[in-house]
């Protein structure tokens, strides 16, 4: 419920509802000059550390929404995906795309649907090839680099000026 609230306060209510199937409001009265070190907040909760286990494959038994340590990581995301931060984004998408092998399917959708949002669409067609140039070996680093794909595609089908200039570059 907090989560929630943060959400709503941030981005307005009807930008918090669904973020998985909405695109980034165009208009929000969100503005990273209102909170100056929201960046800087975003960061550390997406560092691994020492005490965070959202990386480790959950243990036998336990129930495979155990996201040991989550809590940070899924508003970071949600607030990235819908409001992108302005100026240098490396480190944020350096660090979003480490989550991508995450042995927990929620935290690999959220990652990639962030890691698309975190790309004007100037730099889809770009980014595609990188994402499959390297091939993990493990099955869950296989279908986070797969959901970026689709979510890549997804997004440049939708804008119909980009998938043009994918077309016309072949």
């Amino acid at each position: 419920m907090l989560f929630k609230a943060l959400i709503e306060r941030l981005l307005g209510s009807d930008e918090a509802q669904d973020w998985k199937e909405r695109e980034r409001a165009k208009t929000s009265r969100f503005s990273y000059d209102n909170y100056p070190s929201l960046v800087k907040i975003l960061i550390e909760l997406l560092e691994p550390s020492s005490d965070v286990k959202i990386m480790e494959t959950p243990e036998a038994g336990s129930s495979p929404m155990d996201l040991h340590g989550a809590e940070g990581v899924f508003p970071a995301l949600q607030i990235l995906r819908q409001a992108r931060p302005p100026g240098d984004l490396t480190k944020i998408r350096s660090l979003v795309r480490e989550l991508l092998p995450s042995p927990h399917w929620h935290m690999r959708d959220m990652a990639a649907r962030t890691y698309v949002s975190l790309h004007t669409t100037n730099e889809h067609h770009e980014k595609l090839s990188p994402i499959l140039d390297t091939v993990p070996s493990d099955h869950n680093g296989q279908h986070g680099r797969l959901l970026v794909v689709m979510y890549l595609l997804r997004k440049l089908l939708r804008d119909e000026t980009q998938c043009s200039k994918c077309l016309k570059k072949q």
